[in-house]
């Protein structure tokens, strides 16, 4: 049995090496992609479009508005006229803006406590209302701060502080914050309870590399072995070899794990790979633990050889065969959450995402990357995924022996 299954590997091989378009295929995608999504796909928003009613008096809001869009990148559009809430929804729901800001008439007094600065952003815009909301709370949290300090000073209450450090307006760090918090507490400067406090986990720099690179693995994973699988047996067919391998004493699940082992060998090197330039060249860091993400990632892989299986006995030509990999991978790529969050997602396309076993891999590599959560913790997606594996394997057996029958 083992002899007739190295010949076939052997055999696989070969063939693998004469199909050089393939076999470069396989190689040049996964380095592509980390390209393409490591350095090109870049979801940091760095110009935002907005609008501002500044209603406050003196120039506070002036110098409020300055800050945000130096530091913020809030690109402010001009020729609008705006006089209430009203206009700056209005302005948003016209997509002439993703982010509205509302500086009230008593802002920054401290004998008003409930003048509060308002901002309003499109949800329909994921990425750039995250951004508006990061970046517009850190410019108005170390406003504030300078604004604090500059009281403060002002009442003599700040000591030794170095002025230069309002001087030339620079941002300012939380240790600053936090003293400038503390100068104005004992004045009960309404200011502080403004002050917003953000916390980033896991990635406080909120790279993009560091959330496509581990989503990455994934798709490697998925569309080299569902394409290249279901290729190599479809082209057996187109050949008239795969009945000439039929007649001889090699039995059909030794002639499928023959067909598989290469392809599944190809498949673990560009994941080495991926795993290597992702860590190394973009520094991703991997915080799990391998064996456990080794055992995830193997089960997905058979998960992607089944469906490579599938494609395999359901097309006639490899241009078919091309056709329904891309069917398969497409959606996965779309839905799982490697690009759009699922809770962002309307119900019914929600649940077709929940038939696709990407999204129960994408949460276990990434958690495994950047939060370093072992296994055990996310066992609920790694047992669906195991339950998709061993369906979708036995379905590919039953199509494979009806179609070798």
């Amino acid at each position: 049995m083992w002899n007739r299954i190295a010949s076939i590997i052997h055999k696989e091989f070969l063939q693998i090496r004469a199909d050089k378009r393939s076999l470069a295929m396989a190689i040049i995608i996964p380095v592509a992609w980390l390209i393409v999504f490591g350095y090109a796909a870049d979801f940091n928003v760095h110009e935002i479009p907005a609008v501002v009613l500044n209603q406050a008096q003196g120039r506070i809001g002036d110098n409020l508005v300055a800050r945000l869009e130096k530091e913020a990148g809030f690109r402010f559009v001009q020729g609008l006229s705006l006089r209430s809430e009203a206009d700056i929804r209005q302005a948003i729901q016209d997509d002439r803006a993703k982010v509205g800001i509302l500086i009230p008439p008593n802002f920054g007094k401290p004998d008003q406590p409930h003048s509060r600065l308002k901002i309003l952003t499109d949800g329909s815009d994921f990425f750039t209302s995250q951004a508006a909301l990061r970046k517009g709370q850190a410019a108005i949290q170390g406003f504030l701060a300078q604004v604090l300090l500059e009281r403060a000073m002002a009442r003599g209450g700040a000591g030794p502080l170095n002025q230069g450090l309002l001087g030339g307006g620079v941002p300012l760090a939380q240790g600053l914050l936090g003293t400038a918090s503390g100068l104005a507490a004992g004045g009960g400067n309404p200011l502080v309870a403004v002050v917003p406090e953000v916390h980033v986990l896991y990635n406080p720099d909120l790279r993009s590399a560091d959330v496509m690179i581990p989503g990455l693995t994934g798709l490697v994973l998925l569309f080299i072995t569902t394409l290249l699988t279901g290729l190599g047996v479809v082209r057996e067919r187109e050949r008239g070899t795969l009945e000439q391998l039929l007649v001889t004493p090699i039995r059909p699940y030794e002639l499928m794990i023959g067909k598989i082992v290469p392809y599944a060998l190809i498949t673990m090197a560009d994941f080495a790979l991926v795993m290597v330039v992702g860590t190394q060249v973009f520094h991703v860091p991997f915080r799990g633990r391998a064996p456990g993400f080794a055992l995830a990632s193997l089960a997905f892989l058979l998960c992607s050889l089944a469906f490579g299986l599938v494609v395999s006995s359901i097309a006639e030509n490899q241009q078919q065969a091309m056709q329904l990999a891309l069917l398969i991978v497409l959606p996965q790529f779309i839905l799982s959450g490697f690009i759009f969050p699922l809770n962002a997602m309307p119900w019914g396309v929600r649940w077709i995402a929940y038939l696709l076993p990407m999204t129960y891999f994408l949460p276990i590599s990434r958690a495994a990357f950047l939060k370093g959560t072992p296994l055990a913790v996310q066992w609920l997606p790694f047992v669906i995924l195991c339950l998709f594996t061993v369906v979708l394997v036995a379905l590919a057996s039953v199509l494979f022996r009806k179609r070798v029958a």
